[in-house]
């Protein structure tokens, strides 16, 4: 029969009150409990995990010897999340090598797929014990899987017990910034348990006890549960528990603990017996008597020893001969038995340092295994100390540090990177080994942004003075860039460019009758065209960089790499006016990623297909994939501009969504919150032309105050290309608003700095040309400069603008052919409604009515409550918080038709006020979503 759980009892009740509540919020909720050795924290937990009925329910325990083994710690929860369907197969894949093709993975891609297995549960509750001894990798995993609970709004309840330790200062610090909410995380400090509580647990281990003896034992344990089970258990004082019990051990059992507290993590007979060369029943023998003195336990046939205190007790006592003997066994056992996976090796690793062998061969064997990204940068920098370990000259370290320098350039780390590479030309005597290096060198400073360096480097490379054509490629390839970006000497970095991309394409067309390029040949071309397409894009030859984008798919090595040169070609396609083919390939891409999870592909493939979809029109499909690759872009932390930049364009894709004010408040908190000028200046022009469009002279005053603080971020950004853009579309916003000459002005700007115009300014151009016109009454001027702009945008695919420039040619039209004018707007209506441009719909169905002509209907359709469409719209933003002022405003209604909605609205919801509304719509609206 069970012991009943004593002691605790309001610390076991907050732990699944935080169970309770994610759930109940379909929110994350966080423990964290804090508590010095003894205090009953693993006890704590294992009496949480026995209630708990979560689908999902992970345990993530830390072992002191394994705190630098990558994932040791999520280990057993990874192994079980791969039950998980589909997903759980393609995590194995990614975590444990089952897939042979599968390239080198990183921390990304595995956390992204562990996350799809957790989302597929639909709850989940995380345990994680002695986090104090969690490895980096595993408490990145734990804080990954949070922030992707809490973006994506599951029940998803994290557990974490710890002594006093860096780790624990460091996750509640990662759930503060990841949660905001500070209600959603409790801590709990275990102390030691108050009287009545420890005497009722004496009493229920030790049920023969008197109060007095269990005030006795309770008092002698200072309230510690360890301590207090330790002596009802046994027949000896405080200080002598744990060492009399060692001491009493027949000389098995003491072999068994002794190999069980070295390994220091959970093992099973097989194991043991095989690091005692033992047979398994004696191994069995020894563990049951381990167990009968409460020094060890079974968990589903893997031992260990019964507490950390325990196994601290137990290594102290071993002599130094004997440990080191232990730790020899057990790494050539584990390396023995390792066949390339990384956790082992590591644990190897570990276990041979102290032992003082020699361990670059095993170091060696960690860098060039397929799961090598795991270690990530921490892990290169202790393989480097084995590598200092060794004498210059021998081979092996030479070999290590190869591996090692090509490991930190996967990793993206390119201070390392440099460091590595720097390392292994200063101290290799193969000279083109050494020139290789130096070009890897110069690209990691280059992109430091340290010119000095990345040229020095090139110039070492260069003055060995090897007749290699790979090497002379990638040296003119890379030098162009220094010289191109670094220096801005164009016309040298022209010069250097086409000869390295002239020989690239002689070599790619020499082999394509007859092979394959070499990896350094490879590598030397797609250098010289990723030189030629920088060259192409400061030019603003679109098609050029169409032809080389291309190219650069055909040379690229890898899966990723060829995604990447895709995305690449779908950008090109999108300049060129190929708007079906930079669809088709951006989709591609973006699928793929999914797919094969690429998170951090995720996010640019969906940035670039959201992008396009807009463009051609296809606003609701657009929104979409802007808002599930904003979602993967916030779970994966990323600090580059992808997440600011696809917020950004999912506030801009809303604005043609309906709510148009509600997105545009969206973008001023973005421009509020943008440090960079280069990207504000953006989000105020954005900001200007939509209130222009949609909100006209009303919205003057900070229309001009927008465009003149993008004006000052241009003027601090230097950038050309988006002094011209701004131009252009000032001259677009003046005229809206009715002041031509300040819009002659800014067109006049941007015309006196440009020669050509390229083909995405030339669209802009026009139509600002176009409202000029017609801002000045010549309205046939304007029509016939939006006719012919019409026709072009159409036929390169760029239908979401086409809309406007429709819209602006039918109020052209207005004053000398009505019929003519109402038939366009009825187009646009039509064209509106199929892409999900609600906005644009709305704006037509208004100057229909006020052209006294019946607007379009749109497609019957009956939403929650049986509301319809529009007072379904009426409804979401009055229960928004939306006077009816404002909804007209931006539903573009009279304000009596929006009160007529309004009290349907209220009506079929069988209420009176609007928040009554609001709960009836959230209910209808949840069951609605979960209907089949």
């Amino acid at each position: 029969m069970a012991r009943q759980f004593v002691g605790r009892l309001a610390e076991l009740a907050a732990l699944h009150e935080t169970i309770k509540r994610s759930v109940r919020d379909q929110r994350p909720a966080v423990t964290v409990m804090i508590g010095i050795p003894g205090s009953g924290k693993s006890r704590l937990l294992r009496e949480a995990s026995s209630r708990i009925s979560a689908p999902c329910l992970l345990r993530i325990v830390g072992y002191e010897p394994e705190q630098a083994v990558p994932l040791a710690a999520a280990r057993d929860a990874l192994r079980k999340l791969t039950e998980s369907g589909s997903e759980g197969t393609q995590l194995g894949a990614i975590a444990f090598g089952v897939d042979a093709r599968e390239a080198t993975p990183d921390a990304l891609r595995l956390f992204e797929a562990a996350h799809r297995c957790v989302r597929r549960s639909g709850q989940a509750v995380v345990i994680v014990d002695d986090l104090q001894w969690v490895d980096d990798l595993s408490s990145a995993l734990i804080s990954y899987l949070l922030r992707a609970a809490e973006t994506a709004r599951l029940p998803f309840a994290l557990v974490a017990a710890g002594r006093p330790s860096a780790n624990v200062g460091a996750l509640r610090g990662s759930v503060g910034q990841i949660l905001g909410d500070a209600d959603r995380l409790v801590e709990v400090e275990l102390g030691a348990l108050p009287r009545e509580a420890g005497v009722a647990m004496v009493r229920s281990l030790a049920p023969d006890a008197s109060v007095t003896d269990a005030v006795r034992i309770w008092s002698a344990a200072a309230g510690s549960p360890f301590w207090i089970e330790a002596l009802s258990t046994g027949r000896d004082g405080v200080d002598a528990s744990i060492g009399n019990r060692l001491l009493q051990l027949s000389s098995d059992a003491a072999s068994v603990l002794q190999v069980m507290a070295v390994v220091g993590r959970p093992t099973d007979a097989r194991e043991l017996a095989d690091l005692l060369t033992w047979l398994s029943d004696r191994v069995e023998r020894g563990a049951s008597e381990l167990q009968n003195r409460g020094l060890a336990t079974d968990t589903a046939g893997l031992f260990q020893v019964a507490h950390d205190l325990i196994r601290e007790a137990a290594v102290a006592g071993l002599p130094a001969e004997l440990l080191r003997q232990l730790h020899a066994r057990i790494a050539t056992y584990l390396r023995g038995t390792a066949n390339g996976d990384l956790t082992r090796l590591r644990e190897a690793l570990d276990h041979a340092r102290r032992a003082g062998l020699p361990a670059i061969e095993l170091a060696i064997e960690l860098a060039g295994t397929t799961q090598r990204r795991l270690l990530g940068s921490d892990g290169v920098r202790q393989l480097v100390e084995v590598a200092e370990q060794v004498d210059r000259s021998d081979p092996r370290r030479q070999e290590l540090e190869l591996r090692l320098a090509n490991l930190a350039g996967e990793l993206g780390d390119r201070l390392l990177e440099l460091e590595r590479w720097t390392t292994v030309a200063d101290r290799r005597p193969d000279d083109a080994v050494r020139a290789r290096a130096l070009i890897r060198a110069s690209k990691a400073a280059h992109q430091l942004g340290r010119r000095e360096e990345a040229a020095h480097f090139v110039d070492e490379a260069r003055a060995i003075g090897l007749e290699d054509e790979a090497l002379e490629i990638a040296l003119d390839a890379q030098e162009s860039e220094i010289l191109r970006w670094l220096d801005h000497r164009i016309e040298e970095a022209r010069a250097l460019t086409t000869r390295a991309v002239t020989r690239a394409r002689t070599l790619i067309q020499q082999v394509g009758e007859r092979g394959h390029l070499s990896p350094p040949l490879r590598s030397a071309c797609a250098d010289a065209l990723q030189a030629a397409y920088d060259l192409a894009l400061q030019d603003d030859d679109a098609v050029a960089m169409a032809d080389i984008a291309e190219e650069l798919v055909t040379v690229a090595d890898g899966e990723l790499a060829r995604l990447r040169a895709q995305l690449t070609l779908a950008f090109a396609y999108r300049g060129t006016g190929s708007m079906a083919h930079a669809e088709q390939t951006a989709r591609a891409v973006w699928q793929a990623a999914r797919r094969r999870l690429y998170p951090a592909l995720m996010v640019e493939a969906g940035n670039r297909l959201a992008q396009v979809l807009y463009e051609t029109g296809k606003l609701e499909e657009a929104e979409r994939v802007a808002l599930e690759t904003e979602e993967v872009s916030q779970r994966v932390g990323d600090t580059s501009r992808s997440p600011s930049s696809i917020r950004s364009q999912r506030h801009a894709i809303a604005t043609g969504r309906g709510n148009w004010q509600q997105a545009l408040a969206d973008l001023r908190r973005e421009a509020e919150g943008e440090s960079d000028p280069h990207f504000r200046l953006g989000l105020h022009q954005e900001i200007a032309v939509w209130l222009s469009r949609l909100a006209g002279a009303e919205a003057e005053q900070e229309i001009r105050q927008r465009l003149a603080a993008a004006d000052a971020d241009v003027a601090t950004a230097g950038c050309p290309r988006c002094r011209q853009e701004l131009a252009l579309r000032t001259a677009e916003a003046f005229a809206r608003i009715g002041d031509p000459t300040g819009a002659t002005q800014a067109l006049a700007t941007h015309v006196g700095e440009r020669t050509r115009h390229s083909r995405e300014a030339r669209p802009y151009l026009v139509h600002a040309a176009a409202l000029i016109a017609m801002a000045r009454g010549r309205h046939t001027r304007a029509a016939g400069l939006l006719t012919r702009l019409s026709a072009r945008l159409t036929r390169d695919g760029l239908h979401r603008e086409v809309l406007w420039v429709d819209l602006d040619l039918a109020n052209a039209w207005m004053p000398r052919d009505r019929d003519r004018a109402v038939t366009l707007y009825r187009s646009v209506a039509e064209r509106a409604a199929a892409g999900g441009a609600i906005t644009d719909l709305q704006v037509a169905q208004q100057r229909l009515r006020q052209l006294g002509a019946r607007p379009t209907r749109r497609p019957a359709a009956t939403g929650p409550l049986g509301l319809s469409r529009r007072e379904l719209e009426v409804a979401q933003m009055a229960v928004a918080g939306a006077s009816n002022p404002e909804i007209a405003q931006t539903l573009f209604l009279s304000r009596k038709t929006v009160e007529r909605h309004m009290s349907n609205a209220l009506r079929k919801a069988g209420v009176r006020r609007r928040t009554q509304l609001a709960a009836r719509l959230a209910t209808a609206t949840d069951q609605g979503a979960k209907t089949p």
